[in-house]
């Protein structure tokens, strides 16, 4: 291996030794390492138990730090760490600088979060905070999962469609419980500005009635609340685990049981209109 400056040679590899030539001290411009010959392990460094620490294989034009094997332009066994106090470090990929042809992970250093973009969509499309919350289309997050955009849509779409049992359908929202306590469940909450108690307004909730090695078994509840200014909301109907219907009580034991105080039940119809109720036999 030659070792050459902008001017003449400056040194030379021979056998294990590095040579210098001395008539051209000091070393000035730039340095070059040129192989005579490429190889795959023209140069290396080594721990003392000869483990590969770099290696630089110029036939594949590849460069492999703890591999001797590089796989990669540059292949990277271990830990990579990327530190830049207060200056957002970012990692870019793309096909290039120009416009929209790139993106880019980064670390936001005053806001202590993961983003990832890209150069049209922005840099911070998806981010992760320091907490683990995840935010699409927001960069504060206070949710696991937080989607926010104009007209927010969330698609879940099966790439085969060919399971027709309820419950097990190819395409669905799960929900899991990590006890057998009586009344828990999943829910699906209707709120206006914030997952507060006054802000919430309506919901859809699992209702588990008995969970045990055997399975489980339950209600669903559907529920709103009178006034704005309430803080819980309140049972309207109910759909129980033997098919019964309850409006007004969670209990039903006949398949549609309706109950208040007053009028339960009332049949309007237009000026034109008749309000019909039959019940055939």
């Amino acid at each position: 291996m030659k070792i050459t400056h902008s001017g003449p040679s400056v040194g030379f590899f021979d056998g294990r030794y590095l040579k210098l030539d001395a008539s051209n001290d000091p070393i000035t411009g730039n340095l070059l390492l040129t192989p005579t010959v490429d190889s795959t392990t023209v140069l290396q460094v080594q721990k003392a138990d000869t483990t590969v620490v770099l290696n630089v294989d110029t036939t594949n034009a590849r460069v492999g730090i703890g591999i001797a094997t590089p796989l990669a332009t540059l292949d990277v066994r271990g830990d990579i760490f990327v530190f830049d106090s207060g200056n957002d470090p970012r990692l870019v990929l793309g096909d290039s600088v120009a416009a929209g042809n790139w993106g880019s992970i980064r670390w936001n250093s005053s806001g202590d979060r993961i983003e990832i973009g890209t150069e049209a969509g922005g840099v911070d499309t998806l981010v992760i905070t320091e907490t683990g919350l995840v935010g699409i289309g927001t960069a504060t997050p206070d949710f696991e999962l937080e989607l926010e955009s104009g007209k927010p849509t969330l698609a879940v779409k099966a790439t085969s469609t060919t399971e027709t049992v309820i419950g097990n359908k190819d395409n669905r929202l799960l929900f899991l419980a990590d006890t057998a306590t009586v009344g828990t469940g999943g829910e699906v909450v209707w709120g206006a500005t914030d997952d507060s108690p006054a802000e919430r307004w309506a919901a859809i909730t699992g209702h588990i009635t008995q969970n045990n090695a055997e399975g489980a078994k339950g209600h669903l509840r559907f529920a709103t609340k009178t006034e704005h200014t309430d803080t819980v909301l309140t049972t309207r109907m109910t759909i129980d685990n033997a098919g019964n219907v309850g409006i007004g009580v969670t209990d039903p034991d006949t398949l549609l049981e309706v109950y208040k105080v007053g009028t339960q039940l009332k049949l309007s119809g237009g000026a034109a209109d008749f309000a019909t109720f039959a019940v055939a036999a």
